[in-house]
């Protein structure tokens, strides 16, 4: 490649060849921009939408007595720990939510200083296809208050003593608002790495169609060694 010369001055004058390597290396760069945009966006159009059915669940003493009592946010957090972990996650399965129920106990602050006043449970399912999210919804609500019950009658809770759990807030199936937004975001950024990456590639391999193709034509013209040998 033809290198640029220095003035007197000592500032570098970029020559020609260099100039069109550069924008060569430009062009392939926005080429590969534009064509992920592109499927970006196709994604994102085409991407299907995430529904999710969601309620409270309210623990409560028999007869609405001591609703804010610390077993009940004590059991509230057993029948939680219990829903997800390997006992309630394999009836899940088997009774038909193979994924997409979730269950938590309302915090009112975060993961490290948890405050945990009601026993107040947020019950989820989310699907891409809002019967399955219901029918998730509709087995692991049902599996709840069947194991919260079974636990109860296990331990020898009297009827008037047990606790029971009534749900609030169910609206059925929503779309999700914002899954489709972060699934733009993601692709946008990726989108942008790419495009990063190949211009960082460019930069150390520059690449010049006029060398390739004379290599082409030249690796053509060349005899294979099969016929100098006949």
């Amino acid at each position: 490649m033809e290198q640029g010369r220095r003035e007197s001055n000592g500032a570098r004058v970029v020559s020609p060849g260099e100039l069109g390597a550069l924008a060569r290396r430009h062009l392939v760069a926005v080429t590969v921009v534009v064509l992920l945009a592109v499927g970006v966006a196709y994604s994102f159009k085409h991407a299907p939408p995430t529904y999710q059915e969601s309620a409270t669940l309210v623990l409560t003493a028999q007869g609405g007595a001591n609703r804010y009592d610390d077993s009940l946010i004590t059991t509230a957090e057993i029948m939680v720990s219990w829903t997800t972990g390997p006992q309630g996650q394999q009836k899940l399965r088997q009774a038909g939510a193979a994924s997409g129920f979730n269950v938590a106990l309302v915090n009112l602050y975060d993961q490290e200083y948890p405050n945990l006043p009601y026993p107040f449970v947020t019950v989820s399912a989310s699907a891409q296809n809002p019967a399955v999210a219901h029918r998730t919804f509709a087995i692991g609500m049902q599996l709840f208050v069947t194991e919260l019950l079974a636990q109860q009658v296990k331990q020898g809770v009297l009827p008037r003593n047990r606790i029971t759990a009534y749900s609030v807030g169910d609206g059925g199936p929503v779309i999700l608002q914002g899954s489709r937004i972060r699934t733009f975001a993601g692709l946008f950024l990726l989108t942008i790495v790419a495009a990063y990456l190949m211009l960082t590639f460019l930069d150390r391999h520059p690449i010049r169609p006029g060398s390739l193709l004379r290599a082409r034509w030249r690796n053509s013209r060349a005899p294979s060694r099969t016929r100098l040998a006949s």
